[in-house]
């Protein structure tokens, strides 16, 4: 837990009440799924925002990078956020929380987010995708103005299908409905049965499944 000041280098609206800031600070030491508290001027509570994707930090001796956090804005306080400009400063309490464990995944993995729920996964995505893994991320959002971060995982290398309520970009449905439609499944002999006696058995793909959105989707 590191508390510091980061530049604002943007600040630009990515989807439907939806900004994604860039700053310039410490970065060594965070990983997928961690998140910061940001304090905001005029107000007392600081508000957590999790990482949503990072870089460098690595060759600079003060571990200075960029990072990203992604908000939507819902109060006063995100509201004033997206109005913050180039140039200015932010004070954040880093990094939060345990992350994501990505040794749980040998070779292949399913990311799933929901919503704003989408953002860590990004950051994970690339870590995964730079060790190798194979990464199949379903993201589930209400409407195509809703929709993020899903070229930017692509752009990463991982296999990307969108769901939305409506049907108006991807899959209409939900999450585990684009989910079931990815699973194969294997006709195979029983161990009492022969002949054209057979069960069918519901392959496992992937070794591990990363998620991220709201509790129900969970």
């Amino acid at each position: 837990m590191k508390n510091a000041y980061y530049t604002i280098i943007s600040n630009t609206r990515i989807a439907d009440g939806v900004f994604r800031l860039s700053l310039e600070g410490p970065v060594a030491g965070v990983r997928p799924g961690q998140f910061v508290n940001v304090a905001l001027d005029r107000h007392y509570l600081r508000r957590p925002f999790g990482v949503s994707d990072w870089s460098g930090g690595v060759s600079d001796v003060n571990g200075v990078g960029r990072l990203s956090l992604v908000y939507k804005v819902v109060g006063e306080g995100t509201a004033e956020m997206s109005r913050l400009s180039s140039g200015g400063r932010l004070e954040l309490l880093s990094f939060l929380g345990n992350g994501f464990d990505l040794s749980m995944c040998r070779d292949r993995t399913l990311v799933v987010g929901g919503g704003l729920g989408v953002s860590p996964l990004l950051g994970l995505v690339k870590q995964l995708r730079g060790e190798g893994k194979a990464v199949t991320a379903v993201l589930g959002f209400n409407t195509a103005a809703d929709v993020i971060l899903a070229d930017e995982m692509q752009e990463a290398g991982a296999e990307v299908f969108v769901a939305t309520m409506d049907g108006s970009r991807g899959m209409k449905g939900l999450v585990t409905d684009c989910i079931g439609g990815l699973l194969p499944w294997t006709s195979v002999n029983g161990p009492a049965l022969s002949g054209d006696n057979q069960v069918l058995l519901q392959a496992k793909p992937w070794d591990v499944f990363y998620c991220c959105g709201p509790m129900v989707m969970m």
